[in-house]
């Protein structure tokens, strides 16, 4: 039997000065993770990419993410803050499964229900009177373990409940609107994730969730926000934005590897969703 992960993964990256804080570290690449994330960012500035949304990341702000939803964040620290030069974030993943169940069993949190199906659409939450007392108790998190940890933790989604919240990606969701997805969606889900690489088709994914097409197709999209195939596209240009970052190899051959099989498909994905083409991204490495 496999040892059972903890709800909360708590990371928290401090850098002392802005010269401290290179440009590697500030630039992360597109991806996802399984799980829900709520992240803390202090005293950075500059560019926020959730889904089809790119903005300005503010300094002091916070954002939750459903699970599934690509995202980047690409920074620039800024001084002043009287925590002196520190340019903080700081990454809290919980588990969308224990969530669930946690809401079912305890009525008194269904407050948070509207905050979660809301960061399907992706969330920030900035410029509110308390955001440094929000942001620091979030910071805190990585210091306490056990009950005070998760208690803290669900404090800190409550007051962010309460607070007025920006919806990144209105009509056009890139997480689940419905965060309790049916097991079949999440088992075609899963099984997506494993094989974009390969000629995937639509047939087969919904052969898994043991639908039609044409219902797999609905239901997919009112689940997680996004049509099949735009997920699958989506899917595959993280997976060449990372071998273009850990590889030298030609760019066709990195794409065919991740599942486009054609060239022309690939270069338009690409620069839909990365806002540049795959060898203007490879420069800015």
């Amino acid at each position: 039997m496999g040892v059972e992960r903890n709800f909360l993964e708590v990371s928290t990256n401090t850098w002392r000065d802005a010269e401290s804080c290179t440009t590697n570290e500030r630039r992360q690449h597109w991806h996802y993770h399984d799980q829900f994330e709520l992240h803390a960012f202090w005293n950075f500035s500059g560019q926020a990419a959730v889904g089809g949304h790119r903005g300005a990341l503010v300094e002091h702000s916070v954002f939750l993410l459903a699970p599934n939803i690509a995202h980047a964040w690409i920074g620039e620290p800024t001084n002043g803050h009287p925590r002196g030069d520190a340019v903080i974030d700081c990454a809290v993943l919980f588990r969308e499964h224990h969530t669930a169940r946690i809401l079912q069993l305890f009525p008194e949190l269904r407050n948070l229900e509207s905050l979660l199906a809301d960061s399907g659409y992706g969330v920030e939450i900035s410029g509110v009177p308390d955001i440094h007392e929000i942001g620091d108790r979030i910071l805190e998190l990585e210091q306490l373990e056990g009950c005070r940890r998760f208690s803290q933790f669900l404090a800190v989604l409550d007051r962010l409940a309460s607070c007025p919240r920006k919806l990144l990606n209105v009509g056009n969701s890139v997480g689940p609107a419905n965060f309790l997805a049916s097991e079949n969606l999440k088992r075609a889900l899963a099984y997506t994730r494993q094989n974009f690489r390969t000629n995937l088709t639509l047939e087969q994914a919904a052969e898994v969730a043991v639908m039609s097409p044409s219902h797999f197709c609905r239901s997919f999209k009112k689940a997680y926000g996004v049509g099949f195939v735009e997920y699958v596209n989506k899917l595959r240009v993280e997976c060449t934005c990372e071998l273009l970052r850990s590889s030298r190899r030609p760019i066709a051959s990195i794409a065919y590897e991740c599942g486009f099989v054609n060239i022309s498909n690939f270069n338009r994905n690409f620069k839909k969703y990365v806002k540049q083409s795959p060898s203007e991204f490879r420069r800015s490495l």
